[in-house]
């Protein structure tokens, strides 16, 4: 499933009218990780890690239509997912660093 899918299904659109803008989004989501300094090889993957896949449709629900009551939520749930992004080095998948010691 193609991402603009994903991102589709979890804003609750059935048609594809608004791929435009959500492909803004979708663009825009991954420019600010890239900007924060989310290494690119996780950005450019054909097959998207589901954390990036997460923080990307996190941005779109932030910003996507005029329901802005759980956007501050969708806000901090994309911010943490990126600074768990950022903190992962070559060396240790994601998964290391957001579970390390047994969290």
């Amino acid at each position: 499933m193609a991402l603009i899918d994903d991102v589709r299904s979890s804003v609750r659109v059935m048609t594809d009218l608004t791929d435009d803008e959500l492909e803004v989004y979708i663009e825009a989501a991954l420019a600010e990780m890239r900007r924060v300094g989310v290494r690119d090889e996780l950005l450019e993957m054909e097959e998207l890690d589901p954390l990036v896949k997460s923080a990307v449709i996190m941005y779109c629900k932030a910003n996507y239509g005029f329901d802005t009551a759980m956007g501050p939520t969708f806000w901090s749930w994309f911010n943490n997912t990126v600074t768990a992004l950022k903190l992962s080095s070559a060396d240790e998948t994601i998964y290391d660093t957001l579970y390390d010691g047994g969290c």
